[in-house]
C-alpha cells in the first residue's frame, strides 16, 4: 500500500472547511506536497518551527533533494535552513524540513509572514499530484513585544512598601529602620528595545536597590522583571517578584511577593 505520511490529517485539514469535492488520491503517483497550507509561530518560542515537507510514495530507497523558495513580510526577524534553498527526504523516511528561527528581538513590530514554495521538481506537486492544494504553505511570526513610550519613564520615584500579611503586616521597612527612600528610572545605554531600566538611589536618601539593578518592562503583559531576578532591598533581604503590573497613565510600577522568611511584601514606585 503506497506510504502516505500523515496524509489523513493533511486531508481534515485541508478540506474540512470548504464545500470542495476531495481530490482522487489514485494508487500508482507519487508527489511532494508541504504538511499544512498554513501555520504560525510566536516570535518568543524557546523552539525553531519546523515546516514540514512529505513525499508521498511507495518507497524512498535514495533520499530526495527538493528545491524550495520562499518569499517574506520582512528580510529580518528570522533565519531559514537550510539557507540553500534544498531540503532533503533521507534515504527510508518520507518528510525533510524546512526550519525557521524566530529572532525574539524585543521590539515592537509587525508579524512577519514568510510564504514558501516548491520549486524545480520532477515530481508532481501538491495533494495527489494535482498542483493545488498544500503547493505552498505560509507561516506566520507573530509579533510578541508591544511599544512603549520609554522616555516618559525616565524620572524620580517615590517608594511606599509596606509587608501585607503575616507577622509582619502593616510594617514598613523605612518605618522600622528609619529611613526613608526616593529612587531614579534611566534607560540602559545603548539598549535597541527601550524597555530597560536602570534602577539608581536618589543621593541624600537611604538604599532601597542595590547598585546595578535593573528593572525589564515586559510590554505586552504589562509586567516588569528585574536583574539581579532576586532583587535585594534596603541593604536588608531579597525580594521574589511573584506578580507586577505597571500603568501607563499613572506611572506606577506595583511589586508583589516575599520578601526573604520576612512575610508577603507589596513595594509600589510612582513617579513624581
Amino acid at each position: 500500500m503506497k506510504r502516505i505520511y500523515l496524509m489523513l490529517s493533511i486531508m481534515v485539514l485541508a478540506f474540512s472547511c470548504e464545500d470542495i469535492e476531495n481530490p482522487a488520491l489514485g494508487s500508482d503517483s507519487q508527489w511532494i506536497q508541504f504538511e499544512k497550507s498554513e501555520d504560525n509561530v510566536s516570535e518568543a518560542t524557546p523552539e525553531p518551527k519546523q515546516v514540514a515537507v512529505l513525499y508521498a510514495a511507495d518507497s524512498n530507497p535514495n533520499g530526495i533533494d527538493i528545491n524550495f523558495s520562499y518569499t517574506a513580510s520582512t528580510p529580518d526577524g528570522y533565519t531559514v535552513e537550510p539557507a540553500n534553498g534544498v531540503v532533503t527526504i533521507p534515504a527510508g523516511e518520507f518528510v525533510g524540513y524546512i526550519t525557521v528561527t524566530p529572532v525574539n528581538d524585543l521590539v515592537a513590530g509587525e508579524d512577519i509572514v514568510l510564504n514558501f514554495t516548491i520549486e524545480n521538481t520532477n515530481l508532481p506537486v501538491g495533494i495527489a499530484g494535482q498542483g493545488i492544494y498544500n503547493v505552498s504553505t505560509e507561516l506566520t511570526i507573530i509579533e510578541d513585544d508591544c511599544p512603549i513610550d520609554s522616555a516618559n519613564w525616565v524620572g524620580t520615584y517615590s517608594v511606599n512598601e509596606v509587608f501585607t500579611s503575616g507577622v509582619n503586616e502593616g510594617l514598613t521597612l523605612a518605618g522600622a529602620f528609619g529611613e526613608s527612600y526616593l529612587v531614579q528610572l534611566a534607560q540602559v545605554a545603548g539598549d535597541p528595545t527601550g524597555t530597560q531600566f536602570t534602577v539608581s538611589n536618589v543621593p541624600g536618601f537611604n538604599v532601597y536597590f542595590d547598585a546595578g539593578t535593573t528593572i525589564t518592562f515586559l510590554t505586552c503583559t504589562k509586567q516588569v522583571q528585574f536583574n539581579p531576578a532576586a532583587p535585594r532591598l534596603a541593604e536588608f533581604a531579597v525580594f521574589t517578584n511573584q506578580t507586577s503590573n505597571y500603568i501607563d497613565d499613572t506611572f506606577t510600577i506595583k511589586c508583589n511577593g516575599p520578601l526573604g522568611n520576612y512575610g508577603p511584601y507589596e513595594f509600589v514606585l510612582t513617579k513624581q
